[in-house]
């Protein structure tokens, strides 16, 4: 695999996801938006397209699961991405 470059944005992302993976919590990207040092000065979109960016580098996954009778957008980091980042 050739080396991922990646912005601090998307090192804290990925540092926020294997985190509350870690602790066994189901890290919406909201819930995501909360945890990050800058989320009050950042949109969702944005980190969607961090999101995206750290997803096709498969580091990181998106899910579906249903959260309080509404359907939620759930990141979970992938066995790659526990290799890179651990």
């Amino acid at each position: 695999m050739s080396r991922l470059a990646l912005t601090p944005k998307q090192r804290e992302i990925m540092k926020c996801v294997l985190e509350a993976t870690d602790a066994g919590e189901v890290l919406t990207i909201r819930g995501l938006k909360e945890k990050m040092s800058y989320g009050p000065d950042v949109t969702l979109q944005a980190i969607q397209s961090s999101i995206r960016y750290l997803e096709q580098h498969g580091v990181l996954v998106r899910s579906y699961e249903k959260i309080f009778s509404r359907r939620q957008v759930i990141v979970k980091p992938t066995l790659s991405g526990y290799r890179i980042f651990r």
